[in-house]
């Protein structure tokens, strides 16, 4: 048994902790007197599917609006038990498409801090002394020996968000659409690798010369957001970020579909996981979660 608080803000829901954070996807916030817990069991997931019912979060949805402000910190432990893949399919994007969006929302405030600070500085030697711009400068991996201008450039191409779809059709092929022992044991989506002890779990697989373990989170959030910073500054994905600042510049929406050409890296498969990314977000789920416009609703976040 858990505890919601709800507070007419995000729930980060888990069959052990709780945790209240505020985040209204650019909605007006209504504030709530109602303090008292709501006790929900919400550890398997034919209750979570119910839940949802109870929130209006129906699939298919129409609009933004039916997304409920929720964000769990965990996967339902039987989610492989649903007798149905499509269901158990739906259930998985109904879980992270909250998630997609809070991230969504934080990376872009971030972003907009940053052109408001572009747009604030009156020289270059104001904004190199800024410590928040030099914090960035090392959290993106941007050259300090740069000058200026490119640092601005290059970290206005680095900090942004990335397709909804795109985002969750990744986290479907590497954690098995949520049923991943490292996805259940390690909140951990993308399976990405650690050399730090203790910072992860060891692959049964692994052969006995590697030390390479597939990194955990506290929380299914967390593993998004750490995801979404791997695209963001690792050399890899350079030609993606390229591609997403040219459709920014030209006021268009990102493409999934382009963008998921560079992840050709991500994976040993190669062309072949660009492939099964287009299979999935070519199906009718991920199809309405793109025509959602998803990106429009997040222009100039406030910071």
């Amino acid at each position: 048994m858990i505890k919601l608080l709800k507070l007419n803000t995000i729930l980060l829901l888990s069959t052990i902790t709780l945790t209240v954070t505020s985040c209204n996807y650019g909605q007006s916030e209504q504030h709530s007197h109602q303090n008292e817990p709501v006790i929900q069991d919400l550890s398997n997931a034919l209750t979570l599917e119910k839940y949802f019912e109870q929130q209006n979060y129906h699939w298919p949805i129409k609009t933004q609006e039916q997304i409920p402000d929720i964000l769990l910190e965990t996967m339902p432990i039987d989610l492989e038990q649903l007798s149905s893949i499509k269901t158990k399919k739906i259930l998985f994007i109904q879980i992270l498409l909250p998630l997609v969006l809070a991230e969504q929302q934080n990376i872009l405030r971030q972003r907009n801090r940053v052109i408001q600070l572009i747009g604030q500085s009156g020289d270059d030697v104001s904004i190199e002394n800024n410590p928040w711009f030099a914090s960035l400068v090392n959290e993106y991996r941007i050259n300090k020996s740069l000058d200026s201008n490119m640092q601005k450039q290059l970290l206005l191409k680095r900090i942004d968000s990335l397709p909804a779809e795109l985002v969750i059709a990744q986290a479907a092929i590497e954690s098995g659409w949520g049923t991943s022992r490292f996805a259940l044991e390690g909140n951990s989506l993308f399976g990405e690798w650690t050399f730090e002890k203790q910072a992860g779990l060891v692959p049964n697989d692994r052969h006995s010369d590697k030390t390479h373990q597939v990194k955990k989170f506290d929380s299914l959030q967390l593993s998004i957001r750490s995801y979404i910073k791997n695209i963001n500054r690792n050399n890899a994905y350079k030609e993606l970020r390229g591609a997403r600042f040219e459709m920014r510049e030209n006021g268009k929406k990102f493409d999934a579909l382009v963008l998921a050409k560079y992840l050709h890296r991500y994976s040993q498969k190669g062309q072949d996981y660009v492939k099964s990314l287009h299979q999935i977000m070519k199906s009718a789920e991920f199809t309405l979660i793109s025509k959602l416009n998803l990106d429009n609703n997040f222009t100039s976040p406030s910071s």
